[in-house]
Parts: structure tokens; C-alpha cells; sequence
């Protein structure tokens, strides 16, 4: 919950306390922004697949395996 609070908060501040810019954005820039933004979701896809049994037996979804 601390965390998602913090997260919250830090992208306020950012969004509101940003100043002006005086920057230049190209095509290869927002080609950047964009395989950051799938890059990221391919890597919590990935993660989440890893840890899928884990987090449906924490949310009591699936029975522990007894092996």
C-alpha cells in the first residue's frame, strides 16, 4: 500500500511541478518511448507468468502443491 501511495504521489508532483522544456522531440524519440512502454509490459508479462502459481495460492485461488 506504501508503495502504491508513493507511486501516486511522485506522478502528481512530476505531472503539476514540472517546469517548461526546451527540448526537441524526433521520431526516433517517441520510437524510443514506445519500446520502452512494450519493453516494460513484455517484462511484467514475463514476471508474472514466472510467479502466476505463487500469486493465486497467496490469493487462496489455487490449492499448494505437496510435493
Amino acid at each position: 500500500m506504501f508503495l502504491l501511495g508513493f507511486v501516486s504521489i511522485s506522478i502528481v508532483l512530476v505531472l503539476f511541478a514540472a517546469g517548461e522544456a526546451h527540448a526537441y522531440l524526433d521520431a526516433g524519440s517517441g520510437s524510443m518511448l514506445i519500446q520502452i512502454i512494450l519493453g516494460g509490459a513484455a517484462g511484467l508479462v514475463v514476471i508474472l507468468k514466472l510467479f502466476w502459481r505463487r500469486i493465486l495460492e497467496v490469493l487462496g485461488i489455487a490449492k499448494q502443491d505437496t510435493n
